[in-house]
């Protein structure tokens, strides 16, 4: 995954949340405060699920497995970095969702990057 894909993401989750503002008095996000699945990538994988709407949604992050060995490392090397948990909590100062929103690095089969809107997801491929 090139750093450019993933600029471009972030700049697409920030368009997707245009006009959701958080209130300046808002809390910022703490590294501990938001949900972070660095495991297996289990179905649920967001640690918590969506926020029903009420204005309370995150942009939380996980890192699916996969079998190949050189994007094995290259997930080893995001999760390490922590890159995207620091934009998770940039956006989680600033932004306020309807709902939760993950960010997720995994194994897609092709080098690219897409939003799934029935997974309120911004999916990253390893490739």
């Amino acid at each position: 995954m090139r750093r450019t894909t993933a600029v471009l993401i972030c700049t697409l989750a920030m368009t997707l949340a245009t006009g959701c503002g958080r209130d300046e008095a808002a809390t910022p996000a703490v590294s501990g405060d938001k949900t972070s699945n660095n495991g297996d990538g289990g179905e649920d994988g967001s640690g918590g699920g969506g926020s029903g709407g009420s204005g309370e949604g995150r942009f939380l992050v996980r890192y699916d497995k996969t079998s190949e060995t050189i994007f094995e490392a290259w997930r080893q090397e995001l999760i390490g970095q922590k890159y995207f948990e620091e934009a998770a909590d940039t956006f989680n100062a600033k932004i306020n969702l309807p709902q939760d929103v993950t960010f997720v690095a995994k194994q897609c089969g092709e080098e690219n990057a897409f939003y799934v809107p029935q997974l309120s997801e911004i999916q990253f491929c390893y490739e």
